[in-house]
């Protein structure tokens, strides 16, 4: 399965994040941060991000790192984000990799989503199916329901799981909210069709509503209203997500 990127939103010119004030880039902070203080170096990488540029970011890359190695596992994530991408650092997925598996083993559940998006692409790691359906089920079933979607899809097709399209229904439902439109319109088509759930025009219905709002079916199934700019490995586009926060999206093929 290809992955698509969307670029849905720019949250500033300067790439501040939304709701995240600005770390007290103080002396006493970076002495903290020196002496071993996790959560110093991490909140001095979350004010050197923030700026967007290229230089922080390489700065930023280096404090996740340093948090990461004194036991703060969502840095090692986000230091994981800076080499998936290349943003600030030399891109190294398999290093990225790396820093998600590390992450999820202590319950950092968007890294272990990162992790199994990671062994459905083949991107630093072996294409393997059967190992994205770990990272991704630890994901999804403690909560992180974005990453249902793709489980769903494994269940779906029978990739690395035996095939069960009544569990990828069920996957797909938890997603809905938060996937959106790609995976709401499948299950509304399951629905319709009796594809591994009890045919029901109602259901359907439903479904395509939460899938497409006020739009028509038509213009939901469309790609209207989304701007595609590149795709996942564009190194330039990858860089201004990470810089700008942008909201990305996986479109299905």
């Amino acid at each position: 399965m290809s992955r698509r990127v969307l670029f849905m939103s720019m949250l500033s010119s300067l790439g501040l994040h939304a709701g995240i004030a600005l770390a007290d880039d103080s002396p006493e902070l970076a002495a903290a941060c020196d002496g071993g203080d996790a959560e110093s170096c991490y909140q001095l990488a979350q004010g050197r991000w923030s700026t967007g540029s290229r230089e922080d970011a390489a700065e930023a890359a280096a404090l996740f790192g340093q948090a990461c190695d004194a036991g703060h596992y969502t840095a090692c994530k986000r230091q994981g984000d800076h080499y998936e991408t290349g943003f600030g650092v030399s891109k190294s997925p398999a290093k990225a990799a790396a820093l998600f598996s590390k992450a999820c083993d202590h319950d950092v559940l968007e890294a272990c989503g990162e992790l199994g998006q990671l062994y459905l692409e083949g991107y630093g790691v072996p294409k393997d199916p059967a190992e994205a359906k770990v990272a991704l089920n630890k994901a999804c079933r403690a909560g992180a329901h974005r990453f249902c979607a793709e489980l769903g899809d494994l269940y779906y097709d029978g990739l690395g799981v035996q095939q069960d399209r009544s569990e990828a229904a069920r996957l797909y439902e938890l997603s809905c909210a938060t996937d959106g439109r790609p995976r709401c319109l499948r299950l509304s088509d399951m629905h319709r069709d009796g594809d591994g759930v009890p045919q029901s025009a109602a259901m359907a219905r439903i479904f395509l509503r939460d899938a497409c709002g006020d739009k028509s079916e038509e213009e939901c199934r469309s790609p209207v209203g989304f701007t595609f700019i590149g795709t996942a490995g564009d190194s330039e586009l990858e860089e201004a997500l990470m810089a700008t926060d942008g909201v990305l999206l996986e479109a299905v093929d």
